[in-house]
């Protein structure tokens, strides 16, 4: 039986996924607790299988707990369930680890079948937020960022260009190869290429300098903040 329990989803849509869930043969839902630290307790005292949160007002506290429980209890699937695609919201589970990213508009059974499919460690994204992904690959930002670089004579491929603004933003290897669905080992092969044509070999310099660039003045005077 897949354990689920659920954070801040108690409303019309949450009550609806929640009777959805309960009509599965393999799947039960034992809990919902919009308090954090009700959550934590419940957490410990069943640990479930998947947990399902509801993204539409989670705050920086609530990224906080979130993290807390994936890195205390890596073996819960954590789920977030997104009223429309976010892309803020999007990264942020990334670097804490999250599993799967769903929409409510989902149909129940793609609903079902996705948490089946992350259970079994695959990590799922809804057709939409997968679309908002390719889309935050062009963000003004990744824009702003290669022009700088081409200033300074590097001059990168789409896929050195993908990963270098991830890098900017301060993502792993392997929340990287999560993003781009790509093994570990290609990832850290396109890492070492990237050095080399930056001519830098270390992680933290890579960062400053792609720091210290978008921190420079524009040609209209104006600083790029992050």
């Amino acid at each position: 039986m897949i354990k689920i329990l659920m954070f801040d989803m108690n409303s019309i849509l949450g009550s609806g996924i929640q009777a959805i869930i309960n009509l599965e043969f393999d799947m039960e839902v034992i809990g919902d607790y919009k308090d954090k630290a009700e959550l934590v307790n419940a957490i410990k005292e069943n640990i479930p299988d998947i947990l399902l949160v509801n993204t539409t007002f989670t705050n920086n506290e609530d990224f906080s707990a979130i993290n807390w429980i994936k890195k205390g209890y890596p073996s819960i699937k954590i789920i977030f369930m997104m009223s429309k695609s976010n892309e803020d919201i999007f990264l942020r589970g990334i670097h804490i680890g999250v599993d799967g990213f769903l929409l409510y508009e989902s149909e129940p059974s793609y609903l079902i079948e996705s948490m089946r499919n992350i259970f079994k460690e695959e990590m799922v994204l809804s057709g939409k937020i997968a679309k908002l992904l390719i889309g935050s690959m062009i963000s003004e930002e990744k824009k702003e960022l290669l022009v700088r670089l081409r200033e300074k004579e590097f001059h990168l491929t789409a896929r050195e260009s993908d990963l270098v603004y991830l890098i900017y933003k301060g993502f792993g290897n392997a929340e990287i190869a999560n993003v781009l669905k790509l093994s570990d080992k290609t990832i850290r092969d396109y890492v070492s290429k990237l050095y080399k044509k930056l001519g830098i070999y270390s992680r933290k310099e890579v960062f400053h300098l792609l720091e210290q660039l978008m921190l420079e003045e524009n040609v209209s005077g104006v600083k790029v903040l992050r």
